[in-house]
């Protein structure tokens, strides 16, 4: 699950979230902010990981093979407002 954090959103709202979609059995969700231009990473069993700057999103036991550098996604992401 990859969630864009908007301005908006309450630190009340994303952890109600991910509750739920942790409970209806997404085992990763991607929380990327573009504001403070990071990810963080929560995945079931284990503590949540920030990636930032020129660290790389990726998961090989979801997406074999996929990575994406953060700042790459980042860059896509203010190209389309």
């Amino acid at each position: 699950m990859v969630e864009i954090v908007s301005r908006t959103n309450t630190a009340g709202e994303l952890e109600r979230k991910r509750g739920e979609y942790l409970a209806a059995g997404v085992c990763e969700i991607w929380e990327i902010d573009i504001d403070a231009r990071q990810a963080i990473v929560h995945a079931t069993g284990a503590s949540p990981r920030i990636v930032a700057g020129q660290e790389t999103l990726m998961s090989e036991a979801l997406l074999p093979g996929f990575s994406v550098p953060l700042s790459t996604l980042l860059q896509e992401l203010d190209r389309h407002g």
